[in-house]
């Protein structure tokens, strides 16, 4: 337990090796109010290279702490992540050899930071148990380094036409709001911009990568900077084997069962296949209980429709049976009574010219 606790200080400290020559141990909390004060014109609202007409670079990293609830109902899954921001103001160079930590949210709201959210998030919320769950270093150099925990609910459109031996595709969108990409460009840090931890276990599904990326997305107001997380996730079959491939193919074997009933034996065997058929179809109707209504075929529907159709078939081959059967009886009863009203006739024919 120990070691999962510490992994994502581990992650912290690898993130910020690039500022290893400055001692690691903090300044003063008040240092932030003494800089800021020494800049009197600092404005909090412009970005850091705005008077250069520069954009100024945010790099970003995560950590991803937990991940679960690839639902196909509800199109989203869930993430609780450690998110870290770099960027450089250099108005916000000092003079100490220690970095400043700030963890009073009104002291961080004197400077300025970028806006970034996630543009595909249906619910996202910080961590405030015990305290928020937030730090933000300032270096001597200017360069500022802020973490913080989130938990959130992502959008995911699925495509379930290989449900459920389908493998997904989801991306987490980080932007800015209210900076496009002349004034803030998000780029990943080069150094492990996704990190996950090891333990990371999902019932329905199976992580098989996650690709960071950077693309620019057009809106009707600019061009916005866009950095991508892809998230690429296999579904694990083996429930699905055991809860809806196994018990219909025993169903349609069941149904076979009929084909050595005495043909004569019409309950018996309009009974099986009906309560066969029965049962197969609650089956199917409980595999799609968990999928939304979808205009096109999954594979589960092949499925469950082929099985309908072996169990029909069955139905079916023992109608056509009992019908020539009953056919095939009825001519060979005609036959006997044909042939005995002929003996009747000869014999009657006997009987007339003797008497005669």
């Amino acid at each position: 337990m120990l070691h999962v606790l510490l992994i994502p200080q581990f992650f912290l400290s690898s993130m910020v090796n690039t500022f290893q020559t400055y001692e690691t141990s903090d300044a003063p909390v008040d240092d932030i109010e003494r800089i800021l004060a020494m800049v009197p014109s600092y404005n909090r609202h412009a970005y850091p290279n705005q008077d250069l007409e520069n954009a100024t670079e945010v790099y970003i990293q995560m950590y991803i702490e937990g991940m679960s609830s690839f639902r196909a109902q509800t199109m989203d899954f869930q993430l609780d992540i450690y998110f870290q921001e770099k960027w450089e103001d250099r108005r916000l160079v000092h003079n100490n050899t220690k970095r400043i930590l700030v963890k009073d949210p009104k002291l961080f709201s004197l400077i300025w930071h970028p806006d970034l959210y996630f543009a595909n998030a249906r619910t996202a919320e910080f961590h405030h148990v015990t305290r928020p769950n937030f730090l933000v270093w300032i270096y001597p150099n200017g360069t500022v380094w802020y973490d913080c925990r989130v938990s959130l609910t992502a959008l995911c459109m699925q495509n379930l036409a290989r449900y459920p031996m389908d493998t997904q595709k989801c991306d987490l969108r980080i932007l800015s709001y209210a900076y496009d990409n002349e004034q803030v460009i998000i780029k990943w840090n080069s150094d492990k911009p996704i990190d996950t931890n090891p333990d990371i276990r999902m019932p329905d599904m199976r992580l098989r990568s996650i690709q960071p990326g950077l693309r620019n997305d057009t809106y009707a107001t600019g061009v916005w900077s866009c950095a991508l997380a892809e998230f690429v996730v296999d579904r694990e079959i083996t429930h699905h084997i055991i809860q809806s491939y196994v018990p219909t193919a025993l169903i349609v074997i069941i149904s076979w069962f009929s084909f050595w009933l005495d043909v004569e034996a019409v309950p018996g065997r309009v009974s099986l296949s009906i309560t066969t058929l029965l049962t197969l179809a609650t089956q199917s109707s409980a595999a799609r209980m968990a999928l939304p209504q979808a205009s096109y075929v999954k594979a589960i529907d092949v499925w469950m429709g082929a099985c309908m159709a072996f169990v029909f078939s069955a139905m079916i081959e023992f109608t056509v049976v009992n019908y020539c059967t009953r056919r095939k009886s009825r001519k060979h009863r005609d036959r006997r009574t044909g042939l005995a009203e002929q003996v009747q006739n000869l014999v009657k024919n006997y009987r007339e010219e003797k008497a005669a």
